[in-house]
């Protein structure tokens, strides 16, 4: 790009020569005033080229010519005659002012040109960036997109990390050996501890380059005399509270030569590349923030939820004590153990709710692994209806479960699983209606579930109901809980590989499942009576 700029400065001088070679060879055809019917069009034509320097230094080059070698005496810069002087200075003062005129049409419409071109160019970047949906997305756009627009050899951007070092983000084009050179290292280390840009044109004029020198940019020899000569431009990109990376670019032969036209170019795609690793600094945070928040909402909830679910039964029990315990009072032994029943009943849920609390804090540290042995489906949900209390056990019923086949399980843990779901919906179903559990043997596994006529789970709750301490509207009986059940069996099933979900039941409410599959290993694929006499009932 520069050489080309060079001759197209040179394209002026160039006719003239020749002109003037043409010119002295017809001199003995021609009138002394003819020379500018010569000149001038190279005037023009080098102003056109190269602009209104050019212009100005052709003009100034034909006159000499002029003088030279077609006015006599001949070779000489003497001028004896009036009318010859008055021949040279009418053309040196048009040429100056057509060189000038056409210069400055030249420069305005090569800067208009250049305009419309970064323009277009900036729009297709910004297109580029809008069709990118992550950040690192949009930075790759960024660099290609930059690559094309200052015809540079290669472009990165870096990423500010927390202990200084610069990760690439994104790259295009041929950096890599160039950014692992130890001086350009050092140069961006510098860049972004001084918050300086390196290498960056400056427009011209003595008051605009001291004012770009001392606020955005300085170049390499000031920072490292070793640096001198180097064209590579480093721009951090720096907000006014954090340092989030940095924009390097090693220009190329296509590089713009207009140091104004460069510099407004690279200030507006470094803006780019900030906003993007800004509003990526914005998201994360932001995320931060809703983990932080909705952490607050569980502990708040933990806390509530906890404090119920253990003071409740604590009071319970103590207000019980107290009254078996007053003295002005005489007690049956009829009344002395319903009050005791009801106390046990009250300490047992209490046990539950630190049962979940510590099965769920061990399944998360990874200390409660199955312990699998063959166990029948029938005889975990037997001890499930020995836990259940015995004024909501009549409301559990139990589908036969005689022909499935045993299951490879912990038994305390599926024991835990089957008993949260059945307390889950006899909490959340009308105390008049009962709970069903059945179970059924598929081809590559076992079904079962537990079946309530509550109101149902809403289908964006289907999967939120698993998560921790939550608790949807209380139904007519029961506690509400801690939260923790269905989380805790959710956890459990998938640590045997099965799965668990929840799906409207066909008489309305809900229909908990558990899927395990089938343990292959010393088992036959079915058959009720071939398990029977492999893996005898405990």
């Amino acid at each position: 790009m520069r050489r080309a700029a060079f001759l197209s400065n040179l394209l002026g001088p160039l006719l003239a020569t020749g002109g003037t070679a043409l010119l002295w060879v017809l001199q003995p055809h021609l009138g002394k005033g003819h020379a500018a019917l010569l000149y001038l069009p190279a005037v023009v034509i080098g102003a056109s080229s190269g602009g209104v320097g050019a212009g100005v230094m052709t003009a100034l080059y034909c006159f000499l010519l002029w003088d030279w070698f077609l006015i006599p005496p001949y070779y000489t810069l003497v001028i004896r005659e009036p009318g010859d002087w008055l021949f040279l200075l009418a053309f040196l003062v048009v040429g100056l002012g057509v060189g000038f005129q056409t210069g400055k049409l030249r420069d305005r419409e090569r800067v208009a040109r250049q305009q419309e071109r970064e323009s277009l160019l900036l729009y297709h970047l910004g297109a580029a960036l809008w069709r990118s949906v992550t950040a690192d997305e949009a930075l790759e756009a960024l660099v290609r997109e930059t690559v094309r627009i200052t015809g540079a050899l290669g472009c990165l951007v870096c990423r500010a990390g927390p202990g200084g070092e610069l990760p690439i983000a994104a790259a295009a084009g041929e950096t890599g050996s160039q950014w692992e050179d130890e001086t350009t290292r050092k140069l961006a280390t510098w860049a972004m501890a001084q918050a300086k840009a390196i290498g960056v044109p400056v427009p011209g004029g003595h008051r605009a380059a001291a004012e770009a020198t001392t606020s955005v940019s300085v170049s390499h020899q000031e920072v490292l005399p070793e640096a001198e000569g180097r064209t590579d431009i480093l721009l951090p990109l720096i907000t006014s509270q954090d340092r989030l990376g940095l924009l390097y670019l090693v220009p190329g032969e296509d590089t713009p030569a207009s140091q104004a036209a460069l510099r407004r170019v690279l200030l507006t795609i470094s803006q780019l590349a900030l906003a993007i690793l800004e509003r990526e600094r914005l998201a994360t945070r932001y995320a931060e923030a809703r983990v932080a928040a909705q952490t607050d909402r569980m502990r708040s909830a933990f806390m509530s939820s906890i404090s119920h679910s253990l003071k409740t039964p604590l009071a319970s029990v103590v207000a019980t004590v107290s009254n078996l315990l007053q003295e002005d009072v005489q007690w049956d032994a009829k009344t002395i153990r319903s009050e005791l029943v009801a106390a046990q009943e009250s300490l047992e849920r209490l046990d539950e709710s630190i049962a979940d609390l510590l099965a769920l804090a061990r399944i998360e540290a990874g200390d409660w692994r199955p312990s699998c042995d063959w166990y029948d489906l029938d005889e975990v949900i037997g001890a499930v209806l020995r836990r259940v209390p015995r004024a909501l056990r009549a409301r559990v019923h139990v589908g036969d479960m005689s022909r499935l086949p045993s299951l490879w399980v912990d038994y305390t843990q599926w024991v835990q699983v089957f008993y949260n779901l059945v307390e889950n919906a006899l909490i959340y179903s009308p105390t008049d209606r009962p709970v069903q559990v059945e179970a059924s043997n598929r081809e590559d596994g076992v079904l079962a579930w537990v079946r309530d006529e509550g109101s149902g789970v809403p289908l964006e709750l289907r999967d939120k109901v698993f998560e921790k301490f939550h608790r949807g509207g209380v139904g007519d009986s029961g506690p509400e809980g801690t939260g923790l059940g269905l989380a805790v069996a959710k956890q459990i099933v998938l640590g045997h590989g099965g799965r668990i979900w929840v799906e409207p039941a066909a008489i309305g409410g809900a229909r908990f499942c558990v899927f395990l599959p089938h343990h292959r290993e010393g088992v036959p694929d079915s058959g009720a009576e071939s398990h029977a006499a492999t893996h005898p009932r405990r």
